[in-house]
């Protein structure tokens, strides 16, 4: 219950923009997902989805293409092993929009379009 809340306040900063605000609050929630060794969790694998789509929609506001290509490594990996329809279309909508950012529209276009996909699955589900 605490995660779910500390997210819905994460996710409130982010929309008055209090980036530093949300920032502290995605690594206390973040620091609760890893293991003693500093490493994710795999069995939290689901919060971290969570996690990663909120920083990595953050970044992308910020435009901080640096950032968003360290969250692209981390989302991957975790994206095979879970799939929660929210923090899935979040990401590749977000990933869509750095490959077009970088001038990869054979990338660009595919990804945006699971992006679409994933919006309609979670609709769906929620209907």
């Amino acid at each position: 219950m605490w995660f779910d809340i500390s997210m819905r306040l994460c996710k409130t900063m982010m929309d008055r923009k209090d980036f530093d605000g949300c920032g502290t609050l995605l690594e206390s929630l973040h620091n609760t997902c890893r293991l003693p060794d500093g490493s994710d969790d795999p069995a939290k694998g689901g919060q971290l989805l969570e996690i990663y789509a909120v920083e990595t929609l953050m970044q992308s506001m910020q435009n901080n293409f640096g950032r968003l290509k360290e969250l692209f490594q981390r989302t991957s990996i975790l994206s095979s092993e879970i799939t929660d329809p929210r923090s899935m279309s979040i990401i590749r909508e977000v990933w869509g929009k750095m490959y077009a950012a970088q001038g990869a529209n054979t990338s660009s276009l595919p990804t945006c379009f699971q992006a679409a996909n994933q919006t309609l699955l979670m609709l769906k589900l929620e209907a």
